[in-house]
């Protein structure tokens, strides 16, 4: 049992995505190195992709230890004691640690990984509801304007995040109600911890402050907080091997002449999407770095056949293709221009924090609403 003078001691339990990982290891090399032990949950298939890419030489690799405390990341095991004056568990889209935090008598804080446009327009989905903007019949019902949520500027209901624009009755749709448990189990949260910037966004912290009662805290972007306060350089970790060599080939370019491209960790263009953002690199003449995921590519295809027959040679001169990028690196390389993106929170952050102009592709999620 630890004595009342131990340090305290916060639990993490991400989700296991690549988004919501990046954010908690950053929070939790900030927190260790302040002094605060903390335990990192993470799932064992998160671990077992964790550590395969790091067997690669990757810059992003999460420090173990810092200098004033420690980062564990272990089983724990059944009958574990707890103190409830020093362990409090941080989670975002779990909704077991609101019932684990109570029956504990534990302090819990919700660490949101998106912005505060995207959780204020879920806490406010009851209301889309009962205003008739859900479900949304039809392209006209998805040009309607949504007006009433406060702290924020009016925009169309396709502008809202993908899972929320359901054409039918949304209690038959799981993944919508996912959503509104998730904004109950908020509520209940002794803190709300949102990876924004108040000033990018602070009439709707201030909103949800005033009008709905949140504890809201906007604490990004949490990938330079603290010492690792440059916004080419994260203590993350890649749950992909990066390609690191993009960087010697990002050297021999001219300045703000590469276009990068990346869809994230997780969502996908169609295959003709693809070919048809082939024909216009090539038809533009731009130098380009595309990231194509090896997961991303139908079954029994390689990267060329994804591709017009023929472009990566026409193109091997001013551009590359490659599975995984070093992204921070990436977007604070000095010959990156542009960004072509599909808008996830992380990535708007991150090449906002380095100036690097963005060219928006959503394509689910929060994705539109990011735009």
């Amino acid at each position: 049992m630890e004595t009342v003078n131990a340090p305290p001691h916060m639990v993490l339990v991400p989700l296991p995505a690549q988004g919501h990982i990046n954010p908690f290891i950053s929070i939790a090399n900030y927190l260790a190195a302040s002094g605060v032990s903390v335990t990192l949950v993470r799932s064992a298939r998160a671990h077992s992709l964790l550590s395969s890419a790091s067997k690669g030489s990757s810059p992003s690799d999460p420090p173990q230890n810092t200098e004033k405390g420690k980062i564990r990341i272990e089983v724990v095991p059944d009958g574990m004691s707890v103190d409830p004056t020093q362990h409090v568990p941080v989670g975002t889209f779990l909704n077991s640690i609101n019932i684990i935090a109570v029956k504990f008598g534990l302090a819990w804080m919700m660490l949101w990984t998106g912005s505060a446009s995207g959780f204020s327009i879920g806490f406010y989905i009851p209301q889309l509801v009962a205003r008739g903007y859900i479900p949304a019949i039809g392209e006209e019902a998805k040009q309607r304007i949504v007006d009433f949520i406060p702290g924020m500027s009016p925009f169309c209901i396709r502008d809202l995040p993908k899972a929320i624009i359901v054409e039918e009755d949304p209690s038959n749709k799981p993944m919508f109600q996912f959503f509104l448990s998730i904004y109950e189990s908020a509520k209940h949260a002794d803190r709300l911890l949102v990876n924004s910037i108040y000033e990018l966004e602070n009439s709707v912290v201030e909103a949800l402050r005033k009008e709905a009662g949140f504890k809201i805290e906007p604490i990004g972007p949490l990938f330079m907080m603290g010492a690792f306060s440059d916004a080419t350089k994260s203590p993350a970790a890649s749950l992909l091997q990066e390609d690191t060599s993009c960087l010697y080939w990002l050297d021999e370019q001219q300045e703000s002449s590469v276009l990068y491209i990346s869809f994230g960790s997780v969502a996908s263009i169609e295959e003709d999407a693809v070919k048809e953002l082939a024909y216009g690199l090539e038809a533009s003449g731009l130098n380009f770095l595309w990231v194509i995921r090896p997961d991303a590519l139908p079954d029994k295809k390689s990267v060329e056949d994804l591709f017009p027959e023929g472009f990566i040679e026409r193109t091997c001169d001013r551009g590359r293709v490659i599975s995984w990028a070093p992204q921070l690196a990436v977007l604070g390389h000095r010959v990156v221009g542009a960004f072509l993106t599909h808008c996830g929170w992380n990535s708007v952050l991150e090449s906002l924090c380095n100036g690097v102009p963005m060219l928006g592709f959503p394509l689910q999620a929060d994705q539109n609403t990011n735009l």
